[in-house]
């Protein structure tokens, strides 16, 4: 027996920016890091992370060592098997709903503050 096959347009935009903090005296650092963002318009999903970021000193590297671009993909993979995960478990029905999460710990807050 052969399963069917199903199929869903999603959507993946990719935004690049930076990203700068200081630490405590230091001068300022600035990283570049992207973000996800997934979306099913047929299923009424979206989902959304960011990468880990990557030094901005590194950019100017890239054309001499060749680790900075396998490091920039490495992020980027990365973020996108989040993406993916958290895609699947929205369609498998594993994650609750914003709705369903706030109003399961409000009545679990209230249980508990009446056993109190």
């Amino acid at each position: 027996m052969q399963n069917p096959t199903t199929y869903s347009y999603v959507y993946l935009r990719i935004q690049p920016f930076f990203s700068s903090y200081t630490l405590q005296a230091e001068k300022s650092h600035q990283s570049l890091q992207f973000l996800l963002y997934l979306s099913d318009p047929s299923h009424q999903l979206l989902h959304s992370t960011v990468t880990q970021g990557i030094p901005g000193k590194w950019l100017d590297l890239w054309d001499t060592y060749p680790w900075v671009e396998d490091l920039t993909v490495e992020a980027l993979r990365v973020g996108v098997e989040v993406l993916g995960q958290e895609y699947i478990s929205g369609r498998m029905g594993w994650t609750p709903d914003k709705e369903e999460s706030s109003e399961e710990s409000g009545s679990e807050e209230g249980s508990s503050e009446e056993e109190g």
